[in-house]
């Protein structure tokens, strides 16, 4: 069932798309001085609802950027499919977009009153994403198909 939000959205609601990443954990010197490293992007504006031949060609994109060659594994998508599956465009122009990074370490060691470091340690942790072992569903068949054994070679 298609959500209330995206029906708002598709009848030409203004909308925001903000995606975020978190890079790694910034370790201070204290908890004021902890942090994050992310990148963020933000997009605002009014989508509209893509049907059709795009709506197919948009989500057979989406599914090659996931799993490259997984279209062809797989049965097209059917009319029933495609019907409880929305899809929306929102452009992207030079004034409708933001983008936010932060890529640095903690903050120098705070020294209190006394001249002495607040904290031992400071530094950064890096966050890694990867591709873990394919778990088969109780209902798979067969071995493990070629787009995600090669997406877990690549993202290893």
């Amino acid at each position: 069932m298609i959500s209330l939000t995206l029906r708002h959205a598709a009848a030409g609601a203004p909308i925001v798309l903000t995606i975020a990443t978190v890079d790694a954990l910034v370790v201070g010197a204290t908890a004021f001085s902890t942090s994050v490293n992310y990148r963020s992007a933000s997009l605002r504006g009014v989508a509209t609802r893509v049907t059709g031949d795009e709506q197919v060609a948009l989500l057979g994109a989406l599914t090659e950027a996931f799993l490259p060659g997984r279209m062809g594994e797989v049965p097209g998508l059917t009319h029933k499919q495609l019907a409880a599956t929305m899809v929306l465009a929102l452009p992207i122009t030079a004034d409708n977009w933001i983008m936010k990074v932060r890529a640095m370490g903690p903050d120098e060691m705070v020294v209190d009153a006394d001249g002495g470091g607040a904290g031992g340690w400071g530094g950064i942790v890096p966050v890694r994403t990867v591709l873990d072992e394919a778990r088969p569903a109780p209902w798979a068949q067969g071995a493990v198909p070629e787009s995600v054994r090669l997406a877990q070679e690549r993202r290893r």
